[in-house]
């Protein structure tokens, strides 16, 4: 997962009047940061949701209406009418 540097900074927790950094040992979440990464932490704080892909089934389909497929479909038109003259 690719953070953003101000989710690195949301990390920081302030505890008794001192503003602590996910790396130091007092902070809450360091044991969890030292084993799984800042990934864990940010995830575990709530700062980004995690959601499953959504499976629509429209992944598993091929893509008749796209672009791409349809120059693809009128360069074979094109190719084989220039060719058959």
């Amino acid at each position: 997962m690719n953070y953003h540097r101000k989710l690195e900074d949301k990390t920081r927790l302030t505890l008794n009047g001192k503003r602590y950094r996910v790396g130091n040992p007092s902070h809450p979440y360091h044991d969890l940061y030292k084993k799984h990464g800042i990934e864990a932490v940010i995830e575990v704080m709530g700062l980004v949701e995690v959601t499953p892909a959504e499976d629509d089934g429209q992944d598993l389909e091929f893509p008749w209406m796209s672009t791409i497929f349809g120059i693809a479909i009128v360069s074979l038109i094109i190719g084989l009418s220039v060719g058959s003259q």
